[in-house]
């Protein structure tokens, strides 16, 4: 990713700030912070495409809520926790470690342990969130140069082995030839 693309931003809807981070496309990508519309933090920390990606969640009054990693879901659905820790509105330890998931026939991802993750985020704003297509947009200029420099590569190496072999047949018929020389004397 191209540092230049990612830019620190404040993010708004309806006046109220969401997010301040860095952004892509205006969604955020990169470190971050979104906000409940209270003002409050809801989400602080990694964000990609799809969201978010690690650091603390916050229950709206304030109170951590998640501190932990997602892992990026590659096909349908949100990311979705890995591992981590997962506190109530009164900051009692709900769960400690690895999140048990049942993955759909989609790819839509649904946290089995800790029992109830789901209703913990009832309240949560809606944060909108880079997409592939973002990703493509931005990445099309890379990837079109790392395709270039594969082909070139490729040509370069293609060439490079053209050439040996022009040498190797070289060095054979000079090898014959001097064998023929060994001979006839």
């Amino acid at each position: 990713m191209d540092k230049e693309k990612l830019i620190w931003k404040k993010l708004f809807e309806n006046e109220i700030l969401v997010y301040e981070g860095y952004t892509i496309n205006d969604h955020p990508y990169g470190q971050g912070k979104s906000y409940y519309p209270n003002g409050n933090v809801y989400q602080e920390g990694r964000f990609t495409v799809k969201g978010f990606v690690g650091g603390k969640i916050y229950h709206s009054n304030g109170s951590l809520l998640f501190e932990g990693d997602y892992e990026l879901n590659k096909s349908y659905g949100p990311n979705f926790p890995v591992y981590g820790r997962v506190y109530s509105e009164a900051g009692e330890l709900i769960h400690i470690g690895k999140f048990e998931l049942h993955r759909g026939c989609v790819g839509w991802n649904t946290v089995i342990k800790p029992e109830g993750y789901k209703e913990l985020f009832v309240d949560a704003p809606h944060i909108p969130c880079a997409s592939w297509d973002d990703m493509k947009i931005v990445e099309k200029e890379r990837f079109e140069q790392i395709i270039d420099g594969i082909y070139s590569y490729k040509k370069g190496r293609s060439k490079s082995k053209k050439i040996g072999r022009k040498r190797k047949k070289q060095l054979q018929k000079q090898q014959l030839k001097s064998q023929s020389k060994i001979k006839q004397e």
